[in-house]
């Protein structure tokens, strides 16, 4: 087995249980440990583009801000409820 083919063997055993920021760093842990290269055999074993990888190592090495992980709704704006209202019917609130 080739070095491309384990790489794609070890990135599909991980791949499922991560978001894209997990994946970006186990894709840049992947090419800085190949060296010379990596960024374009683990883009090829892995199907991500060169570009996502090399933003993959810039976070890893603290050139790039990672970005943050929204929790939840980041809006300002009231949500609309509907409300049962007295004439027996449904109406949005708020």
């Amino acid at each position: 087995m080739d070095e491309q083919a384990r790489i794609t063997e070890r990135y599909r055993q991980v791949a499922r249980v991560l978001d894209e920021r997990g994946r970006r760093a186990v894709a840049a842990a992947e090419a800085l440990a190949y060296g010379w290269g990596g960024i374009t055999v683990v883009a090829r074993a892995v199907g991500l583009s060169r570009s996502v990888i090399a933003l993959g190592i810039k976070e890893r090495r603290g050139a790039v801000p990672s970005a943050r992980r929204k929790t939840g709704r980041s809006s300002a704006a009231r949500t609309r409820q509907l409300r049962w209202t007295s004439a027996r019917s449904w109406r949005l609130s708020g």
